[in-house]
């Protein structure tokens, strides 16, 4: 395996001094509640209005949306839907006896509550919208809450709230950072409390989710976002750079990943990323990430399969020849994208897959956000009187082994009452 590029930067976060601090912004709102919630949105988000968002506020946003932009996100949900949906309907009730007399079963229930996290900066996303309401959903969780900061004293983008108006959200609040996280999570003066916390943020986002997980759910903990393409000589040159770009505009410690067959086609993947930086690249934020995080390897085949279950990608382009042959030997990532027409960017839009995925490495044990995400699996178990009477005394000898005499007597006496 030959090193084309490599990184020339890494993530350095000072972990102490952020923990300490969502700490003391949690603590605040824990014990200071609303009060001290309002403070804080006004220090940190720089807004003073009413936290929830009025409906009418949400009618005028979607009224005044684009023609354009409003189809856009109409054919996301159409897809984004369906897809979940299948996901749902593939999620059955099953009841099965083990023995005579002996029925095991599980069901699925969703959460009662859950809240999702919209991040805002330099431009609204309102497909985290789309991505992160719409499997909750079709998981009929019975209330959904969504929260994202405010952009100063303008409220939140209105193109997040004609996104949460199309879906049908009405408990919108103008909070972000880990102060909002927090709030949903104890609950304040007007805001109940949620179960579960979806949805990516900042390094404030996840460290709340982080330090507050176990008196709420999550999702799973977001890092930088990052893609490991993986490409041949039929590789398009042209397509492979876009897609290099498209991760890396995301944010400056994005990383964006290429591992090749051909070095030939890697040489001409430079060439095409230094044209294509020239006509998308308005500020330089796009060129600094790539060439601090960017990374182009060049090896065999098996050689990008190991690294590519090393790195346990988010996303995982196979711009390959005979993709669908291949996918089998990969065995981590968030996403995967077959065939040089399969962009990474339609999954993040529009296509129906989910772009909320596992990041830097929990691949190899954490998975996409999903309508069972929102849902949680639950046995049951029900015992005949001579299904009791036929495991009381097999049951009775394991629970001598382990020392637990009251689970003896239990299935003892459950025993006796059936001799």
């Amino acid at each position: 395996m030959k090193c084309i590029k490599a990184r020339n930067v890494r993530e350095s976060v000072e972990t102490t001094s952020l923990e300490n601090r969502v700490r003391e912004i949690l603590h605040a709102i824990k014990t200071g509640g609303k009060e001290a919630l309002l403070k804080l949105v006004k220090e940190l988000d720089g807004y003073e209005g009413p936290l929830k968002v009025r409906i009418e506020e949400m009618d005028r946003a979607l009224k005044s949306t684009p023609p354009a932009l409003l189809k856009a996100l109409e054919r996301a949900i159409k897809n984004i839907r369906s897809f979940h949906r299948a996901q749902r309907n593939m999620i059955k009730e099953t009841t099965l006896a083990t023995e005579k007399g002996v029925i095991a079963g599980i069901r699925f229930a969703p959460v009662e509550s859950a809240a999702v996290y919209i991040p805002s900066g330099r431009y609204p996303l309102p497909s985290t919208v789309l991505m992160s309401v719409i499997p909750a959903q079709e998981a009929q969780v019975p209330r959904i809450v969504a929260l994202s900061p405010a952009r100063g004293t303008q409220g939140i983008h209105p193109t997040i709230l004609a996104a949460l108006r199309l879906l049908g959200i009405e408990e919108v609040y103008a909070m972000g950072g880990a102060h909002g996280i927090g709030a949903v999570a104890y609950g304040v003066e007007g805001i109940r409390p949620v179960e579960f916390v979806v949805g990516p943020g900042n390094v404030y986002v996840t460290e709340a989710k982080r330090q507050l997980f176990g008196t709420i759910g999550i999702d799973g903990l977001a890092g930088p976002s990052e893609v490991l393409i993986i490409a041949d000589e039929t590789s398009n040159p042209s397509y492979v750079a876009a897609d290099l770009l498209a991760q890396s505009e995301h944010d400056p410690l994005a990383r964006s990943v290429l591992f090749s067959t051909s070095e030939t086609l890697a040489e001409e993947v430079l060439k095409y990323l230094k044209l294509h930086l020239k006509t998308i690249d308005k500020t330089g934020s796009i060129e600094a990430c790539w060439n601090g995080n960017g990374e182009i390897y060049v090896g065999t085949i098996n050689e990008a399969i190991d690294f590519a279950n090393e790195m346990a990608p988010e996303h995982l382009e196979l711009s390959i020849a005979n993709a669908d042959a291949y996918v089998e030997r990969f065995k981590s990532y968030g996403a995967v994208f077959l065939g040089c027409w399969s962009a990474e960017a339609f999954g993040d839009y529009i296509a129906g897959t989910n772009h909320i995925l596992p990041t830097a490495g929990t691949a190899r044990w954490n998975g996409a956000l999903w309508t069972g995400t929102f849902m949680r699996p639950q046995y049951m178990l029900k015992l005949e009187r001579e299904g009791a009477a036929s495991l009381s005394k097999s049951g009775q000898v394991l629970a001598s082994k382990e020392g637990l005499l009251a689970h003896k007597l239990s299935m003892e006496l459950r025993g006796e009452t059936n001799d």
